[in-house]
């Protein structure tokens, strides 16, 4: 006697089962690198992910979680908004903000408004069943990380223009030894690389010395220049100036120029002509005028600029947001090498 119904329960549960697998083809992945932004554009932030599975590209929904370093959910780094292409076991797909895309011009697989947490927190990829697919907990985070175990770079924390980098893929899983911080490498969907051979955490094809670790970036404008005068001690006063320091930003190899003017009056200040040089290629963002204080009714006037072998900086020039049309920027001279005060 034939008892077809008995075999439908079976067929029900194997047909279940193959579609629940084919609908969470995204879960065999691992988060494979993380990168908090530098020290210029902080927001500069990504994540890649890296299957270790064929066919998980269905990312369409599902998010990067993030946590503060107590444990407190925060909001989502991001969300897929479609799902990809790549369809490869070892596919890297990388989650970025448009800053990450900029600095690094990889070809990002979904852009992101999002933040990450920094220097600590905890970031997952994609609830699944009754946990996550993956997380990393980092610094001093003090939350629940699961069966992650113990955060990684602890104490401490991410590094602006480093990498928090998977090094082993094991289990038990641990955090604390299976990631650790390293120069950024991010690899795209199409397995396209942007190195950062010499380890200052700008990718090569942004860097302007991409073989010397002490320079990033052509320099900045100077900002924050300040003039301080205080009691010498014997009477008189010392001039110091101060400016906001570009080491951090466009590299440690960076030095400064300073120039100065005295004017009849500052309210009708001469082009800068007869400006000086004070001092050239100060190692630092600092510096004195040893020169009495100007006679009465004459100002002293200063400028600096950054310089290092990926350029010179400028001494400043108009704002075009101010003036779509300025005039000749009577500092053009400052910035020409055969006029400029120090060559």
């Amino acid at each position: 006697m034939r008892r077809p119904i008995r075999n439908l329960p079976l067929v029900a549960i194997i047909l279940a089962a193959a579609l629940g697998r084919a609908e969470a083809s995204f879960h065999f992945m691992v988060i494979e690198e993380v990168y908090p932004g530098s020290f210029l554009h902080p927001e500069a932030q990504y994540v890649v992910l890296r299957s270790t599975f064929s066919s998980q590209n269905l990312l369409n929904t599902h998010a990067i979680k993030t946590w503060d370093a107590a444990g407190n959910p925060l909001s989502d780094f991001g969300v897929f908004d479609h799902n990809e292409t790549n369809t490869a076991n070892g596919a890297h797909y990388i989650m970025a903000t448009q800053a990450a895309v900029n600095l690094f011009q990889f070809t990002a697989s979904q852009v992101v408004s999002g933040s990450l947490p920094f220097p600590s927190g905890r970031i997952c990829w994609a609830p699944f069943l009754t946990d996550y697919v993956d997380c990393v907990a980092y610094g001093n985070f003090t939350g629940n990380n699961g069966p992650w175990g113990t955060p990684a770079v602890s104490p401490g924390g991410l590094v602006l223009q480093k990498a928090l980098e998977r090094i082993r893929i094991v289990t038990p899983h641990n955090n604390s030894t299976d990631y650790a911080l390293g120069a950024p490498r991010p690899i795209d969907e199409a397995n396209l690389v942007r190195n950062d051979g010499d380890g200052d955490g700008i990718p090569d094809i942004s860097d302007c010395a991409p073989v010397d670790p002490a320079l990033y970036l052509r320099p900045l404008e100077v900002a924050i220049l300040m003039v301080d005068r205080t009691p010498d001690g014997v009477g008189g006063f010392t001039t110091g100036l101060a400016w906001q320091d570009q080491d951090l930003f466009v590299g440690p190899a960076t030095v400064y120029d300073v120039i100065v003017q005295e004017l009849l009056s500052p309210a009708t200040p001469l082009p800068w002509t007869t400006a000086s040089c004070l001092v050239a290629d100060a190692p630092a963002a600092a510096t004195a005028d040893p020169a009495l204080d100007p006679a009465v009714g004459m100002a002293r006037l200063y400028l600096a600029r950054a310089t290092n072998v990926c350029a010179d900086g400028t001494y400043g020039d108009f704002d075009p947001s101010l003036d779509p049309n300025p005039p000749p920027d009577p500092r053009d001279p400052l910035d020409d090498p055969a006029t400029t005060p120090c060559p």
